[in-house]
């Protein structure tokens, strides 16, 4: 998943909070690449139900968020 010029708007912290109760979501890396925040997911279908799920709280409505099947950390 990548949160699209997410740089002073979220925490790295506040994400894996928020997308915590998603069912056996797991965030297993994640990496800020410019204003961006790449979160690696351990399932892609629960990276799509937390898009959704935080798309509905406020601070996201700002911000573009798009799910990525693969990326390479560098």
């Amino acid at each position: 998943m990548v949160i699209r010029n997410a740089l002073n708007r979220v925490t790295t912290e506040e994400v894996i909070e928020h997308v915590d109760h998603v069912h056996q979501l797991k965030v297993v890396q994640t990496l800020w690449r410019d204003h961006d925040l790449y979160v690696s997911t351990n399932s892609i279908t629960g990276a799509s139900l937390a898009r959704t799920c935080l798309l509905s709280r406020q601070q996201y409505k700002v911000i573009t968020l798009t799910i990525n099947a693969l990326f390479k950390h560098d």
